[in-house]
């Protein structure tokens, strides 16, 4: 099955191409390269539906059979399933093939968070506390402050871009899967066998 991938982001644009070689393994699937759609974050559904439907033509000549669309909750008052069927349902009369919504808990950062290991075997980068370990780990990335702790990691240096290349160069799907709910539900989307099924807990 050939997957693309619609991001909200500069630095998800620029790095989760790195890590599309561990999640083709895991999931025998062919990843296009991610095209980004310019999303206001509180926007109504219908209207991050209509950025995400204009973008995915991009795609059209590379005849995708699913389409997954990732973008930030960041603070809004709706769950994330929620938001997602709702972009969902106004994206299924726009994208002429199979269509899914993944809403990252609360951001993209909250994913980079989630593999303390990246994190860690760039000490000249990150210097994390064990405050900040245990805000992350076990299965507890997706409410925390990611980007405070980044930043707090780095001395308020934190380059959205740069660092979010260099933490998905170390990074592995499983080390992120293991603390962060809303990452297991984009590898469930994408067909990895381990979450087929649920993405509630991690394997």
């Amino acid at each position: 099955m050939r997957i693309g991938i619609v991001v909200d982001g500069e630095a998800e644009y620029a790095s989760l191409t790195l890590m599309f070689p561990a999640l083709q393994a895991h999931t025998n699937h062919t990843l296009l390269h991610p095209v980004l759609a310019k999303i206001q974050p509180y926007a109504p559904p219908g209207a991050i539906a209509q950025r995400c439907t204009l973008a995915s033509r991009a795609f059209l000549h590379k005849s995708p059979d699913l389409i997954v669309v990732l973008f930030d909750r960041e603070n809004r008052s709706e769950c994330c399933g929620t938001l997602a069927r709702q972009v969902e349902a106004s994206l299924e009369s726009g994208i002429p093939c199979s269509v899914g919504v993944v809403v990252k808990d609360r951001m993209f950062e909250n994913w980079l968070v989630a593999d303390l290991d990246a994190l860690e075997q760039q000490p000249a980068r990150f210097r994390l506390s064990q405050r900040d370990r245990r805000l992350v780990a076990p299965n507890k990335s997706d409410r925390c402050d990611a980007l405070s702790l980044l930043k707090r990691a780095t001395g308020h240096e934190y380059d959205k871009v740069r660092d979010a290349k260099n933490v998905l160069k170390r990074a592995s799907p499983e080390r992120i899967a293991a603390n962060s709910r809303s990452f297991r539900g984009f590898l469930r989307l994408l067909g990895d066998p381990d979450y087929l099924d649920q993405s509630l807990n991690p394997r």
